[in-house]
């Protein structure tokens, strides 16, 4: 697990809904994250490439990254390495 340091947390802004992106090729995964997800206080949004990860990543701010670690066209811990 990868937490932040004290030095590079982000400030807690309670007014901003938190936001987790979940990343997956099986389209079955995403649909069940997304369903255990949704009820919840976050912003839920799914995408079956990395890529398309890295766009979301790149437009906003992502407070959770879930990702599966076997996918085509890259590794879910490189996923992660490339985020951070």
């Amino acid at each position: 697990m990868i937490s932040p340091s004290p030095e590079t947390a982000w400030p807690l802004d309670v007014e901003r809904t938190p936001v987790v992106l979940c990343v997956d090729d099986d389209t079955h995964v995403l649909n069940s994250l997304w369903r255990t997800l949704r009820q919840e206080p976050y912003e839920v949004l799914t995408t079956d490439s990395p890529e398309s990860a890295m766009e979301f990543v790149d437009g906003r701010h992502i407070d959770v990254l879930v990702s599966d670690e076997q996918m085509p066209d890259m590794q879910g811990s490189r996923l992660i390495e490339a985020v951070q």
